[in-house]
């Protein structure tokens, strides 16, 4: 037992110092030969490493459960942290990149066992006089289990040589450059040939795989969601050509033009497979070369075959330079959309705009639609804008919010402090000895109390101020039974006899007490927020009515409770919180208001006769002194005019048939600080009084929601129109979505000029290196043409629906406002999978090829199905599934109003493939 503690020792001190002990005469020798084996091992393992990647790359499982693959049930579970469903299956991105990562490890340890068995066993390893084996378990392995291979992620920013990543949503994102393999403990027997003499020898390899498998599998996962999704690049893209091509289409039917579908399969054909080139790009900075071919072959193909319906647009600013002109109130002909720079249609344009009696009514209809409640239940069908309202009848949003407010103002957070501190402690006999205990205790008696700092906050007295801060001083005593031991003779042996004897003895303590008062506002922003106050004649409470309530029902009693208790046998420190507002357990009388104000001075502010809805309707008084000349700014008009005067750049957004709005929101901005004058509620930043802050407040509230309103009014209606028609066709999108998503991708298109094959991307982590990605896919383009019969593996659908008909929507905003455009909307719903879709690290040779040496790395998605795994007797584990792409979007195309209607003239309204 000895020589074996002093040989654990040993080991666990140094390995070295324990190889010298064994062999004394060559420690250096056996030091450098281990170095050379753990090089060695190393090696190997970045062999095994590259080799289990190369299988994952060509045959990676993207689809797995337990059910149907018991050989993948480690792989999953060891990547259910992942899994939302944990139905035992890999469905998602994440789990799929994690099995893949669980499989890779596996391989691994299977072809590192293989090769430390050829390399490490039967003393093959030897320098003539030590040799080195691997250690194996009974089922002959040296790494007994898959998990005890460990990848660690080598992290790295990218950046590409033509950087988008700010527009698809990459550009802080660490993708997984490397996996460097870490094994922690791997057991090798190093023995003396000569003697035979042997020891065991725990060792750590860590080694980075030289293949960027990892990078290749998230870029590429990273495409994908790039291609799929409302929200996705793939969509922006799409959308951003669709509305252009559609809106010349459109205009061009308007005029005349042969033109059947407005948006036809055949455009949409070519508008997917540009979109998908462009997308493809911006994620790997490089594209499929026969892609691009393939493209180019048939745009000249769309070109030289559909005469007046191949106008192809290259760019949107082609396409805005085309049709640069501007919707009118009234009917324009087809020589004013072939003369965009008419004076005739820039000069209805902006008599439209100075229409300022028009904007200052509508401004106090929407005021008053918010004040007040309605008269009668159709407003629309009452001329007279004085007849539309009962002024008597403040609308209950109104009066909710003003309660709301006041309730939030009017509101507190107060904590009480309590901290004990034993200061002194005796006894009037020394009980200090090991021979006292005591035996028991009466209760405890304070003899003093005295208030040492402070002052005594009493029922109904405010503090002088906060925080608040009580220091008391008590003494204590109690009578105490204590026993001593003592002698009381000797036995017959001369040993001394001890009894315990009862004494009666008297305990002191000395303590301290601190209670301190925090009240802290809702708003700091409030001048002497619990003193009392005046404001315009009225008593304003302010807080200081809550504090009083807090002190006189909590803080005098947890003081006093506190300060009844008796002393502890340690010191502590504890917070009595407590949160009070005006929002008592009471009902309120008033039926109009919310809230509880019963004891306060605010009753003033609440209900139809409050100050607060009299400050309102101070606001409408306003907006009606505000003749014409206010609502003029020629700087404002001049800006708009110079900014609609350019045209519409081929976007047929529902914004552009409103676009007069902008200029009276922007009329009224300017005029928003007048009406709000918050030089009466406000000084140095601090509000006068909780009173001028409610009201502060409700009067920004009331700007703000007639600015809201003014801007609803602009295209709510229109998008609720259009939503609601393709409510039937897909639950997923919206205007909305579709419009923000198509504009962050406008630009792109709208600058793109050329693009090479394929630049380099940069990865930035632990070190910097440039990398070249090649793109392989199968089929290079997809046709809309290819009929169920083929043979290809490869699935594309095109479906595009004329939501409106073939005569469009007359847009009608207010009635008395005409007609202005006649607008279509398309809902176009694309869906593709590629036969084959690899990505090749160009840049990169880290696997051995018999014919060529070495190769890059690939990773290929396709459709394979029952994958067998090497490292467990080739069982199947799962399946390959091709890569995928989908799209829901709408297109939208305006032309101004008149007979003609603009839409698809084909019999059924949807359109697509066979």
């Amino acid at each position: 037992m000895i020589g074996s503690a002093i040989t654990t020792n040993f080991v666990i001190v140094t390995q070295h110092e324990l190889a010298d002990n064994i062999f004394p005469d060559a420690s250096d020798n056996l030091k450098h030969f281990i170095q050379a084996a753990e090089a060695d091992m190393k090696r190997e393992l970045a062999y095994a490493g590259i080799y289990a990647f190369s299988i994952v790359g060509k045959s990676p499982v993207t689809q797995s459960s337990i059910n149907y693959y018991p050989g993948a049930e480690e792989y999953i579970k060891e990547a259910e942290k992942f899994s939302k469903s944990k139905d035992n299956k890999i469905d998602t991105l994440d789990e799929i990149m994690e099995f893949n990562k669980n499989w890779a490890r596996s391989l691994i340890k299977y072809k590192f066992n293989e090769y430390l068995v050829n390399t490490f066993f039967n003393n093959r390893y030897s320098n003539g006089e030590y040799a080195i084996n691997v250690v194996l378990n009974d089922k002959g392995d040296a790494v007994g289990n898959w998990k005890m291979v460990e990848l660690i992620p080598v992290k790295a920013k990218i950046k590409r040589t033509i950087d988008f990543s700010w527009l698809i949503g990459d550009k802080n994102v660490e993708y997984t450059e490397y996996w460097e393999a870490r094994i922690k403990s791997l057991k090798i027997d190093i023995t003396n040939v000569r003697t035979g003499t042997h020891f065991i020898k725990e060792i750590e390899l860590r080694t980075l795989i030289p293949s960027r498998l990892p990078f290749l599998m998230e870029l590429t996962n990273f495409y994908n969601k790039s291609i799929n999704g409302v929200l996705s690049p793939l969509n922006g893209i799409a959308t951003a050509v669709s509305m252009g091509y559609t809106e010349a289409r459109a205009l061009m039917k308007y005029g005349g033009g042969d033109i059947t579908n407005i948006v036809a399969n055949s455009w949409l054909q070519y508008v997917i497979n540009m979109a998908l080139f462009l997308v493809e790009y911006l994620v790997y900075n490089s594209i499929d070369p026969v892609s691009m071919a393939y493209l180019a072959i048939n745009a000249k193909d769309l070109i030289a075959n559909k005469g007046i319906e191949s106008l192809v647009p290259p760019t949107l600013k082609d396409i805005g330079s085309q049709i640069d002109f501007k919707f009118t109130q009234s009917e324009s002909t087809l020589t004013d959309i072939r003369n965009p720079d008419s004076d005739e249609i820039k000069n209805r344009f902006y008599e439209q705009l100075n229409k300022n009696d028009e904007g200052k009514e509508t401004i106090l209809k929407v005021a008053k639609d918010i004040l007040y409640m309605p008269k009668y239940n159709n407003n629309k069908d009452i001329n007279n804008i004085e007849e539309r309202w009962d002024e008597t009848n403040i609308n209950n949003k109104v009066l909710n919010k003003i309660s709301e407010e006041t309730k939030d103002v009017y509101s507190a957070y107060f904590r009480t402090g309590i901290k004990r501190v034993i200061t002194n402690e005796w006894y009037d006999v020394h009980v200090s000895s090991p021979k006292w205990k005591m035996e028991s205790a009466d209760e405890w008696n304070r003899i003093e109390l005295s208030l040492e700092e402070g002052d005594k906050l009493s029922m109904g007295n405010l503090p002088d101020g906060l925080p608040h801060i009580e220091r008391w001083k008590s003494k204590w005593r109690r009578e105490e039974l204590w026993l001593h031991l003592e002698k009381v003779g000797e036995d017959d042996e001369g040993k001394p006899i001890y009894e315990w004897r009862k004494y009666g003895v008297t305990h002191y303590v000395e303590e301290k007490c601190e209670f301190t008062l925090y009240a802290t506002p809702s708003h700091p922003d409030i001048s002497n927020v619990f003193t009392s106050c005046y404001y315009e004649g009225y008593r304003d409470d302010n807080l200081e009515y809550m504090l009083i309530k807090y002190i006189d029902n909590f803080f005098i009693d947890a003081r006093d409770s506190e300060l009844n208790l008796p002393p502890e046998n340690k010191d502590y420190s504890k917070y009595s919180c407590f949160w009070m507002n005006n929002s008592m357990s009471e009902c309120c009388d008033k039926s109009d208001i919310n809230i509880d104000i019963r004891g306060y001075a605010i009753d003033w502010l609440l209900g139809r006769n409050g100050k607060v809805v009299k400050e309102l309707e101070d606001i409408i008084e306003k907006i009606k002194e505000d003749v014409d000349s206010k609502y003029y700014d020629k700087e404002i008009d001049d800006k708009y005019k110079e900014k609609y005067g350019e045209g519409i750049n081929g976007i047929g957004l529902l914004d552009e048939i409103s676009r007069d709005a902008d200029i009276l929101i922007k009329k009224f901005e300017a005029r928003k600080n007048y009406y709000l004058e918050s030089d009466k509620y406000i000084q140095n930043n601090m509000f006068h009084s909780a009173a001028s802050k409610v009201i502060y407040d409700i009067r920004l509230w009331f700007l703000n929601e007639i600015e809201l309103n003014l801007k609803k009014v602009k295209n709510n209606d229109l998008e609720k129109n259009v939503n609601d028609k393709i409510k039937g066709y897909s639950g997923n999108i919206n205007y909305a979505k579709i419009k923000n998503n198509m504009q962050n991708y406008m630009g792109f298109v709208s600058s793109l000029t050329t693009i090479q094959f394929g630049n380099n991307i940069i990865l930035d982590g632990k070190w910097r290196e440039n990398i070249t990605i090649a793109i392989s896919a199968n089929p290079a383009y997809f046709d809309y043409k290819q009929l169920e019969n083929k043979k290809e593996k490869w699935k594309f659908s095109v479906k595009n629906i004329c939501v409106f008909g073939p005569f469009g929507f007359p847009v009608l905003p207010t009635p008395a406002t005409p007609w202005v455009a006649t607008l279509n909307v398309w809902y176009i719903e694309i869906n593709g999978t590629w036969e084959i879709f690899k990505v090749v690290d160009a840049s990169d040779e880290a696997i051995p090829n018999e014919l060529f040496g070495h190769t890059g790395q690939i990773y290929q998605l396709k459709m394979i199905e029952g994958i067998k795994d090497e490292s467990q007797n080739e069982i199947e584990i799962g399946n390959c599934t091709p890569l995928s792409f989908g799209i829901q979007t709408l297109s939208i195309g305006i032309v101004p109003p008149g007979s003609t209607g603009v839409g698809d003239m084909a019999i059924n309204p949807e359109e697509k493939n066979p």
